[in-house]
């Protein structure tokens, strides 16, 4: 697919379409049509909050971050809109 963006969480790995959404709204699209396991919390002030993504689940104070073509991410999911060949890889830190 040519515009699409790919998304490895642990041992999930997905390529999706860039819609020009939000990752956000595309991750709540993909698990609505029971592609992932995304789940997370909206924090007043500070915005959406990944808790479970994948095979991955924050725990033992560690945290789900997310990168984008090996850069850690500088906005939270709600801002950011993938583009097409983006590489997104959320770890555990």
């Amino acid at each position: 697919v040519w515009d699409a963006f790919s998304i490895t969480a642990g041992t999930t790995k997905l390529s999706l379409a860039a819609t020009g959404g939000s990752l956000l709204s595309i991750l709540t699209a993909t698990k609505e049509r029971g592609e992932i396991v995304f789940s997370g919390k909206e924090y007043p002030g500070l915005g959406f909050f990944v808790t479970e993504i994948g095979s991955l689940k924050e725990g033992d104070g560690k945290h789900l971050m997310y990168s984008i073509n090996s850069n850690e991410a500088s906005v939270g999911v709600s801002l950011y809109v993938p583009k097409a060949g983006d590489t997104i890889v959320w770890k555990l830190k």
